[in-house]
This record gives structure tokens, C-alpha cells and sequence, in this order.
């Protein structure tokens, strides 16, 4: 396989994501009156990709930063993605979102960071770090296997989601966007 490399390596990463954890952050995002999601960069597309399966899902959800995002309050959500668990803005938005009595989940693979201590579930992707351990596969940049791991986390929670709430195709299909 031309990707066998990094494949094992979001295998691995994903392998130690603790499972009781997983299955509360997708509880509290199911029973959360709103969600919004932070990231910067890379971590932020995810978080998009994200965003937007949520509105898939039927939630109201919005992305941190944009002009249409209301003021943020107890009964709220708010998903943080930050391998470092020390980018400023998410960081910020963490702090700001917990002064508002919302509730913050992180992922992140920094578990003991200022993002973590913000956060009501904290769903630690290991070895994830943009210092310099995505190094093990040459040409494997920066934070890519935080990205990558992060992605298919998020997307592991809409397919546990999809499942739980029986959800069908055609009802997400009919949520996608119709103006492009």
C-alpha cells in the first residue's frame, strides 16, 4: 500500500485512545444544546470537517471566530483541537467558553496542558506532538499525524453517533449543502 506508513502510524496513535472516554465525549456532544468547535491551522480544518458533519447530523453547531457565531453559554459545547494544548486562540476560546459556563472537551495530545485543565474530557492522542515526534517517518511534517488521528477520531464519534440515533443517509444527505 502506497500510504502503509502513515497508516500504521495513525493506527498506533489511535490504538491508546481511551475508550470510556471516547464514549462519554460522544454523550456530552449528543446532549449539548449547541456545539462550536476551535482549532487553528491544519487542527482548525479538521475541526471544520467536523463542524460540518455535525450539521450533517442535525445539530446546531458553529465554528469559534466566524461572524455568524453567536455568544457562547451554559448548556454549550465547545470542541477544542490543539495538539500542543497551548495554541493561544484555542486556548482563549477555551477559557472564555468555561468563564460562560459551557462545557470544553479538547482534543489534543498534550494531556496535561492549559487546554487539558479547561477541559471536561480531554481525548489524549498520543505521540501526536508538532515538537518534532512525527519525525519517526521521514517527510511526515509538523502536527500531519495529530491531523490525521484527530480527523479520524472525529469522524469515528459521527459514525458511533450516526449509529446510536439511527440516522440514514438520505436524512444527512438532505442536510448537505444546496448552494453550491
Amino acid at each position: 500500500m502506497i500510504a502503509e506508513p502513515i497508516v500504521q502510524e495513525i493506527v498506533r496513535t489511535l490504538q491508546d485512545a481511551d475508550r470510556k472516554t471516547f464514549d462519554q465525549l460522544v454523550r456530552q456532544l449528543m446532549h449539548a444544546r449547541r456545539l462550536f468547535v476551535s482549532g487553528v491551522g491544519r487542527s482548525g480544518l479538521v475541526g471544520q470537517m467536523f463542524a460540518m458533519r455535525l450539521m450533517h447530523l442535525g445539530q446546531t453547531v458553529y465554528v469559534a471566530g466566524e461572524t455568524v457565531t453567536p455568544a457562547i453559554g451554559s448548556g454549550d459545547t465547545l470542541i477544542c483541537l490543539s495538539a500542543s494544548g497551548t495554541t493561544a486562540a484555542v486556548v482563549r476560546a477555551a477559557e472564555l467558553a468555561h468563564r460562560h459556563g459551557a462545557e470544553v472537551v479538547a482534543l489534543t495530545a498534550s494531556p496535561h496542558s492549559r487546554l487539558a485543565s479547561l477541559s471536561r474530557f480531554v481525548a489524549h492522542l498520543r505521540h501526536a506532538s508538532p515538537e518534532g515526534s512525527d519525525a519517526v517517518i521521514r517527510g511526515m511534517p509538523m502536527g500531519t499525524r495529530f491531523e490525521l488521528a484527530a480527523l479520524i477520531y472525529l469522524e469515528a464519534i459521527v459514525f458511533e453517533w450516526i449509529h446510536l440515533e439511527s440516522i440514514d443517509e438520505a436524512t444527512m444527505r438532505s442536510r448537505h449543502a444546496n448552494l453550491e
